[in-house]
């Protein structure tokens, strides 16, 4: 079946942008920051401005995640997460195996 087959004013749903939104997660999961040498950058949305640099050892709560469809949807190629800090700081950080170890 080609496109040709629909009618004008249907749309394909292969044509149709993927949903990307933030999402509440069940549990806050407690993280780390993991960049020995170097800091993690917090920003103001998923791929956005910097807003800081979280030093290596930061405690974060992570209470949000970008709710994406598969890897080609990710945003500035990374997966994210919101985070807060003891201090009160809060924003976005890439989210990678590397950057952030599970806090115990």
């Amino acid at each position: 079946m080609s496109s040709s087959d629909f009618p004008e004013r249907c749309v394909s749903v292969l044509e149709m942008p993927p949903t990307i939104a933030p999402a509440d997660l069940t549990t806050p999961l407690e993280f780390s920051v993991n960049t020995p040498g170097e800091c993690l950058q917090l920003r103001d949305e998923p791929g956005g401005k910097e807003t800081g640099c979280l030093p290596h050892g930061t405690h974060l709560i992570a209470t949000q995640h970008m709710q994406i469809a598969g890897e080609r949807d990710l945003i500035a190629g990374e997966r994210w997460i919101h985070v807060s800090t003891a201090t009160g700081a809060e924003g976005w950080v890439a989210f990678t195996a590397e950057n952030l170890s599970w806090a115990y």
